[in-house]
């Protein structure tokens, strides 16, 4: 297994030649988000005045119809820039850093099948650590470091049903949950720094982290099949 430093050194060198094409893709996976929360919040602020000034009941069911698809639509929208993203990373640094086109990963690997079967596994990984979470706390961070490689495993072994993704996530995190947090840690002063550059750094701090944790899953992956090809 490879040190953190060396696991963040690759990341950086894969960004250096495509951090312009990250920008571009942060800043749409920005603006599509943002506009369906003003059309939901615009929507709820209605539902809830015409609640309270006796509108119609008619008005005010197709109001909250409205907000169920709108929050629908908004999840499945930030399920695509996070497929988008993780997708892009992975083609990244699969190819040691060269400069990769966003569009090119979308017009090679999207499909809606992968894309819906993405959504399928995230949605139901978020909703197990929800529910761990109940319990207390501690659990439900210790779940989200469990299923942290679900989005990886998701795109790089897409065949995989939703529970076998979710478990095998699971499997490979045994043993290596404090390095991946120690990990996390690490970007901590990264993330201090985000409110004296007015949310700027975002731009180069969410790929960084991506591409980092994008080196993690693939030194992960490989470490433990040496271990099982020495079994």
């Amino acid at each position: 297994m490879e040190t953190r430093a060396e696991l963040k050194k690759a990341a950086k060198e894969c960004l250096n030649t495509n951090i312009f094409s990250y920008i571009g893709l942060l800043i749409t996976g920005i603006v599509l988000p943002y506009a369906m929360t003003i059309c939901f919040a615009t929507l709820f602020i209605r539902a809830i005045l015409g609640d309270l000034f006796g509108l119609s009941s008619h008005y005010y069911a197709v109001n909250f119809l409205a907000i169920g698809t709108f929050a629908v639509l908004f999840y499945l929208i930030s399920m695509f820039m996070l497929y988008w993203l993780v997708a892009y990373s992975i083609y990244v640094y699969a190819n040691d850093g060269e400069r990769v086109s966003i569009f090119y990963v979308l017009n090679d690997h999207f499909t809606l099948k992968r894309y819906l079967r993405f959504c399928l596994k995230m949605a139901v990984s978020h909703i197990l650590i929800f529910f761990w979470s109940l319990l207390l706390v501690i659990p439900g961070i210790i779940k989200a470091f469990s299923y942290s490689q679900v989005a990886f495993l998701a795109i790089d072994d897409e065949k995989a049903g939703v529970f076998e993704t979710i478990i095998k996530s699971k499997e490979m995190m045994r043993g290596y949950k404090m390095y991946y947090f120690i990990l996390q840690l690490s970007f901590i002063l990264w993330t201090l720094l985000e409110p004296f550059t007015l949310g700027l750094i975002t731009f180069y701090l969410v790929p960084y982290i991506t591409l980092t944790n994008v080196a993690f899953y693939f030194d992960l992956k490989e470490s433990l099949e040496e271990i099982e090809y020495d079994l």
